[in-house]
């Protein structure tokens, strides 16, 4: 990280921006918190990548029917059906709303270090809050804090008519790319 501010010009050579190495970027007389090296430096393009990456690297989530409908720098949303062989005496298995949870806390962690690296779940606490039978249910995932080794996320599950079924929260272990990445 530099000590001082760093000034990056705009693509007509026009606005000067400045960076102060923790994050935070000022345009003009304001600082922009929160801003991750992907929202600088890969926009939207690293987050439609990430989408790309993630949901073909984790075939788990296909054999549960979760989808990866929204990606943002420290946010995500999932969405899934209920289905027969994903209920347990009449009610969804547990494990598929800690599942939808868990990726939501993840992807929206793995998108405040993504690309240049990964993360994976160290821990997760989940409350179930009410029972899902059936239609619709959707997952909200958001990084709360993004520290250098650990990310902290937390995410809530809906059912179709709104109503919170599900809160986790998660810490992820950051884990950086050892070697240059190699898509297929």
């Amino acid at each position: 990280m530099l000590d001082e501010a760093a000034e990056i010009r705009d693509e007509q050579g026009s606005d000067v921006q400045k960076w102060d190495g923790c994050g935070r970027r000022r345009t003009g007389k304001r600082w922009l918190e929160n801003e991750t090296a992907a929202d600088r430096w890969y926009g939207d393009l690293a987050m439609d990548d990430l989408k790309k990456f993630m949901s073909g690297i984790v075939p788990y989530w296909q054999t549960l029917g979760l989808e990866l409908v929204e990606v943002e720098p420290g946010r995500s949303v999932f969405t899934a059906n209920v289905r027969p062989q994903l209920l347990q005496n009449g009610v969804l298995h547990g494990g598929v709303l800690a599942s939808i949870a868990d990726s939501a806390c993840a992807v929206a962690a793995i998108s405040r270090v993504y690309p240049a690296s990964y993360a994976t779940t160290i821990n997760l606490q989940l409350a179930y809050l009410k029972p899902v039978r059936e239609g619709r249910f959707r997952a909200e995932g958001k990084c709360l804090r993004a520290g250098k080794n650990v990310l902290f996320s937390q995410a809530q599950v809906f059912d179709d008519r709104e109503a919170l079924v599900c809160s986790a929260s998660s810490q992820l272990l950051v884990i950086p790319w050892s070697e240059p990445r190699v898509e297929g």
